[in-house]
């Protein structure tokens, strides 16, 4: 039985994310998404854990920025969902270009010899179509400047 070489995979996704998103994907980041439950609300997420944010890819494309996280639950809770009847867990995506603006930006930390930025962690700001604003962070795998250097080249900058 021959299996699909990792770059076959990847092609695979990218052309899945291309059509589900509507925009050429340039490339993508593993990261947590951490934010407060009225935050999650609002981006139509729902973390698999409270308090422990939600990993998946951040979807770097030419027009925006999108997020996707895998269905995945850990193997007890998988247990007493069998057990009670519910629900698989789904695939989550949301898709930030549905927002008034949005900002991504470096965390700035304050030490002892003055201010620096954290190396794995960024912020985002959104507004919404009523004005409101909520705030989000995203913890990366690559450094934080790296990863804002790839969101600089995408329409949403």
């Amino acid at each position: 039985m021959a299996t699909q070489s990792d770059k076959q995979e990847r092609e695979e996704f990218f052309t899945r994310m291309a059509e589900l998103f509507h925009d050429k994907v340039t490339s993508v980041e593993m990261v947590c998404l951490e934010a407060e439950d009225e935050v999650y609300a609002v981006l139509k997420l729902k973390p698999v854990q409270k308090n422990a944010g939600l990993w998946g890819l951040l979807i770097i494309g030419e027009k925006g920025l999108y997020f996707y996280a895998h269905p995945t639950e850990s193997p007890l809770l998988g247990m007493f969902r069998t057990a009670s009847n519910g629900k698989p867990p789904v695939e989550q995506i949301c898709d930030f270009t549905v927002f008034k603006s949005l900002k991504v930006r470096r965390v700035e930390k304050r030490g002892l010899f003055g201010k620096s930025f954290e190396k794995y962690l960024l912020a985002a700001d959104i507004v919404l179509d009523d004005g409101g604003k909520s705030t989000f962070f995203l913890r990366t795998q690559n450094t934080a400047s790296a990863v804002s250097e790839k969101i600089a080249h995408t329409a949403t900058a």
